[in-house]
């Protein structure tokens, strides 16, 4: 499609009819004032909403037309374009700096790849830190009840991160059925500065105005008051009655036509010939297109002289000063009232025309309109055309253009076939969206394997895995003599993409077994795309896991480079399944890189469909290796993202809220990991998905441990202690390393010792152990030993446990407690000196990982030995919040401000708000001694973990 009709300033601008302002006082003044704010730097969300017609375009015109400091980027939303991914955030971008775009390669090339919403918001975020430096930045999106929903999520990402900004985004949509309100009103309530604006008809003083500016004298009180009712003040109908009445007629008691519609069709019938087909062209192109290229398709030789009358009568506007001299339909009520007059040989004679001078895109739907019959010609090429895009995994363009074709086949199967493999096509996606939207067509397609397969797919995404079974082993039936043969959907694509999500219910449900068979047949058609592929071949890794550990997983997943950054980039999902089995396996420093490596390609565009669990396993391996600040700042992430998504699909909330937990509880920070956890509880009752029980179990368990509390570790891994079946069983098992030594130490605490030795031994059946595993197995046969009443053993066991080798990065935390345990058990055995030194070797770790409860016990242990140096903790160590510190620590990497906000998915300019408070609150100089300290604080931290 050619460029959008921009709401911004446009040099030569020459409007319709000669057209002039009136009225919307008030409104003009409380937009002004929000500008006046936004220019001091408070980000403000103005939603403005009317009837189609009322003046919320010209309004938003005339206003930017007087704030000649801001920087304006428009779109506009269009019925024909709500499928196409990111079509408003590309139409945004056309009016934005190609200097600036060349570093932001995900806006600049990569949207028709339909990148996550995330990531597309957090390049918007640095365009807009460079834009402000020029001025403030208004983002005017029109006709938003059109929008596609990845820019409306791209959108919602950007608006809830705007802190300091001085942004000011403008939604312009239409009043009642048509309204986007449930979405907008989602996207103001995390907006502090939000307000709408909605418009009404004129006054009749306000029509009256508009009258004399046409040249009408309507100052009469009874025509007056005849016009204002006729019209009931609607600017653009009184605007086009007013370019038809003289005085006289203005006055008289009748020959006023009954509606704008009426008015627009004897506007169009009385243009001269030429005029007309212009006015006619551009209807069909429904585009702010260059003027040439509008006479092309009307075939109207002096196009000059066939816009002046269009121009004269409000229909049309034009910019001459560009260099492509582009023009316009007016409003879109005028352009659908003309293109419905327009005779159907006519239109479909313009749809071919147009076709030729549009871009490729576009072109499609000029020629899907212009086709007045069925068309198996050219169903055959948007058939190709689906196949081409689906085989780049453009998989919402593929679906509309198949469904184009489905609509131009000459046969019911044909389609029904098209039909139901764009769904097919979408739910590619993981999305039901696209496909639920056709829900009454998939209905009525008769029954078959495709049709058991997409509603089989749907299921899956759903969460309703014994439902998706039953569909997709229908699918999977063998195929019977009289059963149809698709050239479009074989029977052995069917079959693999059955069977591929039919692997994945069946991991949902932990049946290895099941899955090792559904996800190898799968694999063996050869017909999956290669992101998919990959996707089956890593639960088939998972099946093997569920029946013979985690280890086995990593045994089927050798194919893949060993180094993170060297796995293809196409590849990249399947490196988020590596660094989940490494998880699983202990192995942190692995699963560290792989699960950092995803993430990092997500920020930039990479396709993540279940790489998004990367935000939520990363922190548990973070939190176990000591990297607290790091597993704050990627939970952080990761929390803010699934909050998006969540308005679209409500998944990953439990996982997300849980990651947010750990490094707050280990820090004794009890009011942030209570109201996470308990928003993590609430989203687990109501799904009770296996995932979601074992990370909120995990996030409730370390904080029971960082308060001491034995009793309520045991509550919380319940479920792992007592699982339901045989399937949660397995499923648990993945993670036992994790889980294990936790229940263990509340068992021995608690007095139930039998049961401990058996985990005990369970535990040390795992072989090759890590030491996130073998520092507690260590500490829980000390305390094993100790509490039957065996010190001396407990201490050659602790002992024993300390001498581990370990790197510094390796399970600081399991590390202290060891130390902890060794030096108490010494004291209890009168060797007094050396108690203290291991006490004080791990408080030294404890206040290196800054947990206070951990430390806070430590103290009072160690206290009673050598009071002096019991109080040994970092000195100068700033007072911050959770975002600050943040900000701080990267800083103290040496990172600038544009790497922070990309790293912490925020703006640049709310990291320069952050900075300014730490150096106005701390008397800080600026960054350089802002660094300094957080490079210090990181040296002694090192050193405590040594």
């Amino acid at each position: 499609m050619e460029d959008e009709n921009p709401i911004a300033r446009s040099p030569g601008h020459v409007p319709p009819g000669g057209r002039s302002f009136v009225g919307r006082n008030r409104e003009l003044q409380q937009l002004s004032r929000i500008a006046d704010e936004v220019a001091a730097g408070t980000p403000w969300l103005a939603w403005v909403k009317g009837d189609p017609g009322i003046g919320k375009t010209t309004l938003i015109r005339h206003w930017l037309a007087s704030m000649p400091n801001f920087v304006v980027l428009t779109a506009r939303g269009d019925a024909a374009e709500t499928e196409l991914p990111y079509e408003i955030i590309i139409g945004m971008l056309r009016h934005a700096d190609r200097e600036i775009l060349k570093h932001l390669p995900l806006l600049s090339e990569g949207l028709r790849a339909e990148p996550a919403a995330y990531a597309v918001g957090a390049q918007l975020l640095l365009l807009l830190g460079e834009l402000q430096e020029r001025g403030p930045v208004a983002l005017v999106i029109d006709d938003i009840q059109w929008a596609d929903q990845p820019s409306m999520r791209a959108l919602s990402f950007l608006a809830r991160r705007l802190v300091a900004d001085r942004v000011l985004l403008v939604l312009i949509s239409r009043s009642g059925r048509d309204s986007p309100t449930a979405s907008l009103r989602r996207m103001a309530e995390d907006i502090d500065h939000f307000t709408e604006l909605t418009l009404e008809g004129l006054s009749p003083v306000e029509i009256g105005a508009l009258a004399k500016a046409f040249g009408v004298d309507v100052v009469q009180g009874e025509a007056l008051a005849r016009l204002h009712s006729q019209t009931q003040g609607h600017p653009l109908y009184a605007r086009s009655l007013l370019t038809e009445l003289s005085d006289d007629v203005a006055q008289a008691r009748s020959g006023v036509p009954p509606s704008l519609a009426a008015v627009t069709r004897d506007q169009l019938n009385s243009l001269p010939e030429d005029s007309r087909r212009l006015i006619e062209a551009l209807a069909v192109l429904d585009c702010r297109i260059p003027l040439v290229r509008a006479a092309q398709v009307a075939q109207v030789d002096d196009v000059e002289v066939a816009l002046e009358p269009a121009l004269a009568k409000g229909l049309v506007e034009w910019w001459p000063l560009e260099a492509d001299c582009p023009v316009a339909i007016t409003h879109v009520l005028q352009r659908d009232t003309i293109y419905a007059s327009i005779a159907p040989q006519g239109r479909r004679e313009l749809h071919t025309a147009a076709a030729a001078v549009v871009d490729p895109n576009s072109a499609w739907a000029h020629r899907v309109a212009a086709a007045s019959r069925v068309d198996p010609e050219l169903a055959d090429e948007l058939q190709a055309q689906a196949a081409s895009e689906a085989a780049h995994s453009e998989w919402i363009l593929a679906a509309n253009h198949l469904l184009w074709a489905a609509q131009l086949s000459d046969s019911r199967h044909a389609y029904e076939q098209q039909l139901l493999t764009a769904c097919l096509y979408s739910l590619s996606t993981l999305s039901t969206s696209w496909a639920a939207r056709r829900q009454r067509e998939i209905d009525a397609c008769g029954e078959g394997r495709l049709r058991d397969c997409v509603l089989g797919v749907m299921s899956v995404i759903r969460g309703d895995a014994a439902g998706a079974e039953k569909l997709l082993n229908r699918a999977l039936d063998p195929p019977t003599e009289s059963e149809p043969v698709s050239d479009l959907a074989s029977l052995d694509w069917i079959e693999a993409h059955a069977a591929a999500f039919l692997s994945y219910a069946y991991v949902l449900e932990n049946r290895g077994k099941d899955c090792v068979a559904a996800a190898s047949r799968a694999l063996s058609f050869n017909q999956l795309s290669g992101s998919m592929a990959d996707s089956i071949r890593y639960i088939l890794a998972c099946g093997h896991a569920l029946t013979d550990g985690p280890r086995a997983c990593l045994d089927h997943l050798t194919y893949m480079p060993a180094a993170s950054q060297d796995v293809p980039l196409d590849h990249t999902e399947v490196l988020t399944y590596r660094g989940m089995a490494n998880a699983m396996a202990g192995e942190l420093a692995q699963a560290n890189h792989d699960l950092s490596t995803v993430i990092a390609r997500g920020k930039t565009g990479a396709k993540l469909r279940w790489g998004m669990w990367s935000y939520y396993i990363l922190p548990l391996v973070q939190y176990m290796s000591g990297e607290w600040d790091d597993a704050a700042m990627i939970a952080e992430r990761g929390l803010s993202i699934a909050t998006d998504s969540a308005l679209e699909r409500g998944l990953e909330v439990a996982a997300s809220r849980a990651a947010a937990c750990y490094a707050s509880a280990g820090r004794g920070d009890w009011t942030t990991a209570n109201a996470h956890l308990e928003a993590a509880q609430r989203k687990t009752r109501s799904s009770g998905t296996a995932l979601d029980i074992f990370y909120t179990s995990m996030a409730e368990a370390f904080m029971a441990q960082a308060a001491d509390d034995p009793s309520r570790i045991l509550v919380a891994l319940e479920p792992m202690r007592h699982p339901a079946g045989d399937q949660e069983r397995r499923g648990y098992s993945r993670w036992l390393c994790w889980w294990g030594p936790l229940l263990a130490e509340a068992l021995i605490a608690t007095g139930e010792l039998e049961e401990a030795r058996q985990l005990l031994a369970q535990l040390e059946s795992l072989g090759d152990k890590k030491p996130c595993l073998q520092l507690p197995l260590a500490r829980a046969h000390g305390s094993l030993a100790e509490i039957s009443g065996d010190r001396l053993g407990a201490i050659a066991l602790y002992r024993k446990g300390v001498d581990i080798p370990i790197t510094p990065d390796e399970a600081p935390l399991q590390r202290a407690l060891i130390q902890q345990a060794l030096g108490g058990a010494l004291r209890a055995d009168g060797q007094r000196r050396e108690a203290a030194v291991w006490l004080r070797e791990a408080l030294d770790r404890f206040n290196a990982l800054r947990a206070a409860p951990y430390a806070s016990r430590c103290e009072a242990v160690l206290g009673p030995i050598t009071q002096p140096l019991a109080a040994k903790r970092q000195e100068g160590l700033l007072e911050l919040t959770e975002r600050e510190r943040d900000i701080a620590v990267l800083v103290g990497r040496g990172l600038t401000n544009n790497e922070i906000a990309s790293e912490l998915l925020i703006s640049p300019k709310t990291v320069e708000y952050h900075l300014g408070h730490i150096y106005a609150r701390h008397g800080l100089t600026g960054r350089r001694q802002l660094g300094s300290q957080m490079r210090q604080s990181a040296v002694v931290s090192s050193n405590g973990q040594q």
